[in-house]
């Protein structure tokens, strides 16, 4: 049941002094409680049908998608040909809402949400949006329906973490906005911010499998957060998508929440053109991305992230040794420098670049490092197949996964998505779906992502509400 923008607006203190007074002697004990809640704060509702006016007149028309995706950024695309367009944030979004508008039904309440995954550890933090409804009193409350984890593609920028939201209702990859449309379709949306983005100052576990424990811990922060209110608003039916690295998380929780947490039974799984094959399709993109490779600012992640978790054991993936240091031209900290957070992938590529020689994202390496990498055998090469999303486990019967990439994509190559096929070919309750559409807006991967999305969106809203499709 749908309400005016102006009778939304009258209810939301009186919606906001509902939710804060929920609770009390009604509180459902958390029976799971993996991660430990420290605080979960309302923003104002809103309504999803004028986002598009609201970005628009924000500066959402004259805002592209992010660079570290390929997208323009700021700056229209290079390689376009006359009588082209790019198609702007608020313009990407629009697509996305009318291809869904006839299900978009309930107002979507965001809050900020903090949480630990143990006692005394470093705070992580996420958006959670819930869907509300009004009453036949005129009262607004929690809509019963299913939850949705949605893992965000890599983001550099920490301004631009999901639950910084109150700052961006749209963020530079769209993140914020599909969830407060998947939210408006009447799911509950938590959209972690990876460690090292948000509240976190943490090195971020770039594409590696424990990516996966902060986005569990989310989902579990949540529902012990809907939890304090007097009845069940969560249905228990959980479903995981995500785009980029999103996609590659999107694997990689499933795979966490099978194995160590049965009490989340995981309905369906949608990775959209992710980076599942580590040591085979994308160690190749590592040793041979040249100079037409522009987000090449992965790379140096790939070495933070599995430097912090393995390079006690593997010392040639640890900063410090994989990376050259060439001052004052090119230094190895400064690099490390800017991976905390407060510059964009085009800032940190463009860095790499001063590097001596430089011929493409591995000219920032050592050549003891570039020749490990070459192996197909070795610590680098068996670190790096361990953590290839598909690796070592299959989804169980009661899960339904589906695969989508695009065959052309330039930055997460169609090989991530054929070498998934050849790990889990033959089992009945995964599929797999190529597309060949894509958007003009710097590269095909960024390209890819409202494509993507469409079909992500379609698959899991036809499994959670088959009566509407």
């Amino acid at each position: 049941m749908k309400r005016s923008p102006q009778i939304l607006a009258l209810l939301v203190p009186l919606l906001l002094v509902l939710l804060a007074g929920c609770g009390g002697d009604g509180v459902i004990p958390p029976q799971h409680a993996d991660a430990i809640l420290v605080s979960a704060t309302p923003g104002s509702p809103v309504a999803v049908d004028q986002l598009f006016q609201q970005m628009s007149s924000s500066g959402g028309k004259h805002r592209y998608l992010s660079v570290a995706l390929g997208g323009s950024g700021t700056a229209l695309p290079p390689d376009l040909t006359p009588g082209q367009a790019p198609q702007s944030l608020a313009e990407l979004f629009a697509t996305l809402y009318q291809a869904n508008r006839k299900y978009v039904n309930y107002l979507p309440l965001p809050y900020a949400m903090r949480y630990k995954l143990t006692e005394g550890g470093a705070e992580l933090s996420g958006l959670l949006v819930a869907p509300v409804t009004m009453s036949s009193g005129g009262l607004p409350v929690l809509v019963k329906g299913p939850m949705i984890a949605l893992q965000h593609p890599t983001q550099t920028l920490r301004s631009q973490s999901p639950s910084n939201y109150y700052n961006n209702l749209f963020d530079d990859q769209l993140t914020i906005p599909v969830a407060l449309l998947l939210s408006s379709m009447g799911y509950y949306v938590v959209a972690a911010d990876y460690p090292g983005l948000g509240v976190n100052h943490e090195t971020h576990p770039y594409c590696l499998k424990s990516l996966a424990q902060s986005v569990v811990g989310m989902i579990t922060a949540s529902r012990d957060k809907l939890k304090e209110y007097p009845y069940d608003s969560w249905d228990g039916r959980l479903f995981l998508m995500g785009f980029s690295e999103g996609g590659y998380a999107t694997v990689a929780t499933a795979q966490e929440i099978q194995q160590k947490h049965p009490e989340l039974p995981v309905a369906a799984v949608a990775p959209l053109d992710g980076p599942y094959s580590l040591s085979d399709t994308m160690r190749t993109v590592m040793l041979t991305a040249d100079t037409r490779y522009d987000a090449g600012y992965f790379l140096p992640y790939v070495i933070a992230g599995y430097g912090d978790a393995y390079g006690a054991t593997v010392p040639l993936f640890k900063f410090a040794t994989a990376i050259k240091d060439e001052p004052p031209a090119f230094s190895r900290d400064t690099l490390r420098g800017m991976l905390g957070g407060d510059y964009s992938g085009k800032q940190i590529t463009e860095y790499m670049m001063k590097v001596s020689g430089y011929k493409g994202p591995s000219s920032v390496l050592t050549a003891d490092v570039k020749a490990a990498l070459a192996l197909t055998s070795g610590p680098l090469y068996e670190t790096l197949a361990a953590n290839d999303a598909f690796r070592s486990w299959s989804p169980a019967a009661g899960t339904r996964m589906k695969f989508f990439h695009n065959i052309y994509d330039d930055y997460v190559p169609i090989g991530n998505f054929y070498n998934a096929i050849a790990a889990w070919y033959g089992l009945k309750n995964v599929e797999f779906e190529s597309f060949a559409e894509y958007l003009p807006l710097g590269s095909v991967h960024a390209g890819a992502l409202i494509p993507a999305y469409l079909r992500g969106i379609l698959w899991i809203d036809a499994i959670a509400f088959p009566e509407r499709h």
